[in-house]
């Protein structure tokens, strides 16, 4: 249930899916809708990626938001970060009605996941899923 509050002073306010039913030769389109809730002192990175039934990655996305042009140290308090990713679906992509995008943030360097936490700021796991998502030819 969005929004979903990190364990930084980041919130994922909302996203847009271009569909749920993808077809190989049409790209999908992901919106993501970041929040900077305070003052952010390191730039995390964003990743999206489409897995599979068997939770392997088909496609992904790591780079920070708006590919490298909006640096979450950069946010202010209040700022809203559209920030756009577009799929393009592999020929070798298995079809099916399982698919789902995992989203979160991490910290490159040491690419440790931040924390999806709750109103009592306990951690509740490391990515969004939204899915059932299905790919068809």
């Amino acid at each position: 249930e969005l929004p979903i509050n990190f364990a930084s002073p980041i919130r994922l306010e909302g996203y847009e899916v271009t569909s749920s039913t993808i077809k190989k030769e049409k790209p999908l389109v992901l919106i993501l809708y970041w929040r900077a809730t305070g003052r952010i002192d390191r730039d995390y990175t964003v990743f999206v990626h489409l897995i599979d039934e068997d939770g392997r990655i088909i496609e992904g996305f790591d780079s920070q938001p708006r590919d490298g042009r909006s640096p979450t140290s950069a946010w202010r308090a209040g700022d809203l970060v559209p920030d756009g990713r577009v799929f393009s679906i592999p020929e070798d992509a298995p079809l099916g009605d399982n698919l789902r995008l995992e989203i979160g943030l991490y910290y490159l360097p040491t690419m440790r996941r931040l924390s999806i936490v709750d109103s009592s700021g306990e951690r509740i796991g490391d990515a969004l899923a939204i899915g059932p998502l299905s790919l068809e030819e």
